[in-house]
């Protein structure tokens, strides 16, 4: 019953991530670019060393369409799927099921590894993020470039929604870990933005001699469900577009420490809801996806001191 919910819940998030795609071409005229790094911990017997990269980036490539780079991380052990930039929805098939391809590549030529998602497996090594790359364009655009002025426009969108969107973006015991015990220089920490500071929720890729310039959402860890992730940029994104948010404070540590993300689930459950009611969140999601998932969440509290389990998740 638990997997055909999930199963169900899966299809309307997917349902509903299309229409918003369509709505944002149809009003605004505008596609979604996105990239997507997605980290990992490998385990098994295989040297490390001698693994193929080169022939798992040609896998990952033959199986996605997509320009793909698998590549070691900071962590050890730790590996990171690096997803070009990409037309989403022409790519959300092969994007969405990033997690079992990574699994699937892998057992080709090693079939005793096995791919670890968990957000912080080890308290003494790097957490696991899910890290999405974003722009849009449009038929202006696409004569001038995407600039600081539309990647600001994104920015306000994801930070606008953020509080409310939080126990999506962070649905497990291990990725509060991640925040809290992870590199404070590398890992998210709170409700802002940046150019150049990673502990920033939100930072701006503004690269002026290469011209290259884009939006890393760099809240979500490893364990988010990757659909999930991608329907709230893409219905923040839209709303932002529709309503002009504004951008709050560039991040400076001050406004860092009053705006720090929550350190736990239920903190992130009652920060949304009380979020939700202040933006009055109905007027932007027409049916209440988010809502049912963290129904989920805390149906899987547990009962003495609302401790949180690490349920196995039926996940894209």
């Amino acid at each position: 019953m638990l997997i055909m919910n999930l199963i169900e819940f899966n299809e309307k998030i997917y349902s509903q991530t299309s229409f918003w795609l369509s709505k944002l071409f149809e009003d605004f005229g505008v596609k979604i670019i996105i990239g997507l790094e997605l980290e990992v911990y490998l385990k098994g017997k295989s040297n490390f060393d001698k693994i193929d990269i080169s022939s798992i980036n040609m896998r990952f490539e033959e199986a996605t369409n997509l320009e793909c780079k698998f590549e070691s991380e900071r962590g050890h052990n730790q590996f990171e799927l690096v997803v070009r930039h990409c037309d989403l929805a022409k790519n959300i098939d092969n994007i969405i099921k990033i997690k079992s391809l990574v699994k699937n590549v892998l057992n080709i030529d090693h079939r005793d590894l096995i791919a670890i998602f968990n957000a912080k497996p080890n308290e003494s090594l790097p957490g696991s993020s899910i890290q999405l790359n974003i722009s849009f364009t449009n038929s202006t655009i696409q004569d001038q470039g995407f600039n600081l002025k539309h990647a600001k426009i994104i920015a306000a969108g994801l930070l606008y929604f953020m509080p409310f969107d939080f126990p999506i973006l962070c649905p497990s015991l291990s990725s509060y870990k991640r925040i809290n015990n992870g590199d404070k220089m590398f890992t998210p920490q709170c409700f802002s933005w940046s150019i150049n500071d990673r502990r920033a929720g939100v930072r701006i890729v503004n690269n002026k001699s290469s011209g290259v310039t884009y939006v890393e959402h760099r809240v979500a860890s490893s364990e988010t469900n990757i659909l999930s992730l991608i329907y709230t940029a893409v219905r923040s994104i839209y709303w932002s577009l529709r309503c002009n948010f504004s951008l709050p404070e560039i991040y400076s540590d001050e406004n860092c420490q009053i705006n720090l993300f929550p350190s736990r689930i239920k903190l992130a459950l009652e920060l949304s809801e009380s979020h939700g009611e202040k933006i009055n969140i109905q007027q932007f999601d027409s049916i209440d996806l988010i809502k049912e998932d963290q129904k989920n969440h805390k149906n899987s509290l547990g009962e003495q001191g609302g401790k949180w389990k690490n349920i196995v998740r039926n996940r894209f």
